[in-house]
C-alpha cells in the first residue's frame, strides 16, 4: 500500500514536523487515495487539474490554486494531466512556540475557524504568493528555508483571520456527518484487515 488510509507515518522531525511532496505521473502516489491524517495540509496545483475531494465536497482545483485540508478531514484527489505539491504539517507547533497566537490557532484546531478549503489564485491574490514562497523554501532547503516555513505560515494564518477567510462553528449536517464518521470507520477496518478476505457483512458491522 502506497498510502495509509489513516496515515500514520511521520511527517518531517519532532522539532520541524513538516513533510513537502512533488507528484506527477510517475509518482506511485501521483493519484491521492481516499485517507485523512491528523496534520493538515497544504495543496497547489501547478499544471493540469486536480478533482479534490473533502470529506463529502468536491471542487476542481486549477493551476495557482491552494487548497487547506484541516485534520482529521477525509480527502482524496484525481489527476488530470496533474502536476502537483503537497506540505503536510503538525499545527500544534504553532500553539506551543508563541503563546501570543496560540488562541487563534486554537480556534482552527477546535474548528470553531473553518479556514476556506479552496483559494482560487485569482480571488485570493493577498495570500496565495504567501503559501508559493512556503512551498519554494521547502522544495530548495536553503540555509534557514526553515524559517522561512514557519513565519509564512504565520503570515497566512494571520492573513486568514484580518480578511475573514474562514467560517465560524458550522455545524455539520447530522446526515452527513455520519456518512463521514462511518466511511472513515469502515477505511480503517480495511487498512488494518487488508490481507485478509472481508466480507460485505464484516464492513456493514466496521461502519455501525
Amino acid at each position: 500500500q502506497f498510502m495509509d488510509l489513516n496515515e500514520k507515518r511521520r511527517h518531517g522531525t519532532s522539532d520541524f514536523p513538516f513533510a513537502f511532496y512533488h507528484l506527477d505521473y510517475l509518482h506511485p502516489r501521483y493519484v491521492m487515495n481516499y485517507h485523512w491524517h491528523q496534520e493538515y495540509e497544504l495543496i497547489r496545483v501547478l499544471s493540469g487539474k486536480l478533482e479534490m475531494t473533502l470529506d463529502e465536497r468536491t471542487t476542481s482545483v486549477k493551476p495557482g490554486d491552494l487548497v487547506f485540508v484541516h485534520g482529521g478531514v477525509l480527502h482524496s484527489g484525481m489527476p488530470e494531466n496533474c502536476v502537483y505539491e503537497c506540505l503536510v504539517f503538525d499545527l500544534n507547533v504553532f500553539t506551543r512556540h508563541n503563546s501570543s497566537s496560540g488562541s487563534y490557532i486554537q480556534k482552527i484546531l477546535d474548528r470553531s475557524a473553518l479556514v476556506f478549503d479552496h483559494f482560487e489564485r485569482e480571488k485570493f491574490s493577498s495570500v496565495i504568493p504567501v503559501t508559493d514562497h512556503i512551498f519554494e523554501a521547502m522544495k530548495k532547503r536553503y540555509p534557514g528555508y526553515e524559517m522561512m516555513v514557519i513565519g509564512e505560515l504565520y503570515h497566512f494564518f494571520s492573513l486568514v483571520f484580518r480578511h475573514h477567510l474562514y467560517l465560524e462553528s458550522v455545524p455539520q449536517t447530522r446526515k452527513g456527518y455520519r456518512k463521514v464518521l462511518q466511511l472513515r470507520k469502515v477505511l480503517d477496518y480495511i487498512d488494518k484487515n487488508y490481507s485478509q478476505p472481508i466480507t460485505l457483512d464484516e464492513l456493514a458491522a466496521a461502519a455501525s
